[in-house]
């Protein structure tokens, strides 16, 4: 697990209950998002690093960036990550926000992974099947991936299911012992 990961779960927590108690999941989301966003911009990761740069006009940047869409206790939860030094957490701290969220709304986001781009219908067919099997509401990213030579790959979380052609030749070539 990541350095940034592990400080990044309490505020990730601590967001997501108040976003939880207040029923703001998505005003959150847009917040958290906008704010990673900016602490992965190239251009404010070399101010964080400069040390002429004071952690209080750091703050002032990423306020002035939002002010149109940071609420009173979003500003104070950037304050208060810049006074512990923790502005560039924001991005895991966003990650995790959103995996608490999806948890919460019963969302599972599932990539799946096809050798060849799926019609609407396979698409709706899979999110269908997903949806019976996880018992919950399925968003569904779908990439092309021609390696994996045809069948497909599903990853939802930490879950995994290899359906490819190229990850059964994997296992037949495991199985028969050829590297």
């Amino acid at each position: 697990m990541s350095q940034n990961r592990i400080v990044a779960r309490p505020y990730a927590k601590a967001v997501f209950e108040l976003a939880q108690k207040e029923k703001r999941f998505s005003e959150w989301s847009q917040m958290l998002a906008l704010a990673a966003s900016c602490a992965e911009d190239k251009r404010i990761i070399g101010l964080m690093k400069n040390p002429e740069f004071s952690m209080a006009a750091l703050i002032t940047l990423f306020m002035d960036i939002g002010k149109d869409l940071y609420s009173q206790e979003m500003q104070n939860f950037l304050q208060t990550l810049g006074r512990f030094k923790r502005l560039q957490a924001l991005p895991e701290i966003a990650s995790l926000y959103e995996e608490m969220r999806s948890r919460a709304e019963r969302v599972v986001n599932v990539e799946l992974i096809s050798a060849f781009p799926l019609n609407d219908e396979h698409q709706s067919r899979f999110k269908n099947a997903l949806k019976a099997r996880m018992n919950c509401d399925i968003t569904l990213e779908c990439v092309t991936d021609t390696s994996i030579i045809g069948g497909a790959i599903i990853r939802a979380g930490d879950l995994i299911i290899d359906g490819s052609i190229r990850g059964r030749l994997a296992k037949l070539s495991d199985a028969v012992g050829i590297s």
